[in-house]
């Protein structure tokens, strides 16, 4: 090990002693982690959401995109679609009983389908 040791100090001029390779993995090692956890919550503060006002407003303004159906979501959330009056763009979005409203997806050349009403006949 010390024939590894000098050749890395000799790779270095200046240097009186090389740095022992394992604390050099170690740091890297720390790094990534650390840097996980910084990346992991800039995720999580993307996937918390916009307030749903904030997001049909826009979706309105920027899109002319109005809700044309909705439905409620195994997991409490309400799913709503928005489309274009002329369908040529629509916006799936899922709001949470926080409020906070996330995009699910969102397209081109939308094409309505009859509705037909659930239930007994009258």
């Amino acid at each position: 090990m010390s024939n590894i040791m000098e050749k890395i100090a000799k790779t270095r001029p200046g240097r009186k002693y090389a740095r022992p390779i394992r604390l050099t993995a170690l740091l890297a090692a720390a790094f990534m982690v650390l840097g996980s956890f910084v990346f992991n919550a800039a995720a999580t503060a993307q996937s918390a959401g916009m307030d749903r006002a904030v997001v049909v407003k826009q979706l309105l303004e920027k899109h002319s995109e109005k809700p044309v159906g909705m439905g409620i979501a195994t997991n409490g959330g309400v799913i709503e679609l928005f489309t274009s009056s002329d369908g040529a763009t629509w916006t799936l979005i899922m709001t949470m009983p926080n409020g906070k409203s996330v995009m699910v997806g969102a397209g081109q050349d939308w094409a309505g389908a009859p509705i037909i009403a659930a239930g007994h006949k009258i």
